[in-house]
């Protein structure tokens, strides 16, 4: 089965996503613009039964995103608090940038 790897910068965590993302898409709501500090963002969708945390712990942050639907966005614990993943929970997937 196909795999890819996402890790936060300082590599104390890591994520394994198992088979093909259900979706790639890319966003320029203001929310987006604001957390990439770029004009969009580009985010893949896994269904959450195909992603796994093989390293490391999250911390966790929730808010309503700009369409009202609650998002939470998981961090590495580490000292640069790298966005590793978000789930959102309007699609009930997560999200890895």
């Amino acid at each position: 089965m196909e795999g890819r790897l996402a890790s936060c910068r300082c590599q104390k965590l890591r994520l394994r996503c198992d088979g093909q993302p259900s979706k790639v898409s890319m966003c320029h709501c203001l929310d987006c613009q604001r957390r990439t500090g770029s004009a969009f963002s580009v985010a893949v969708f896994y269904d959450r039964s195909n992603v796994r945390i093989e390293q490391g712990e999250t911390k966790a942050f929730s808010r309503h995103s700009s369409s009202n639907f609650p998002v939470t966005f998981h961090f590495c614990d580490g000292f640069l608090g790298a966005r590793a993943s978000s789930r959102s929970y309007r699609r009930c997937h997560r999200c890895l940038r």
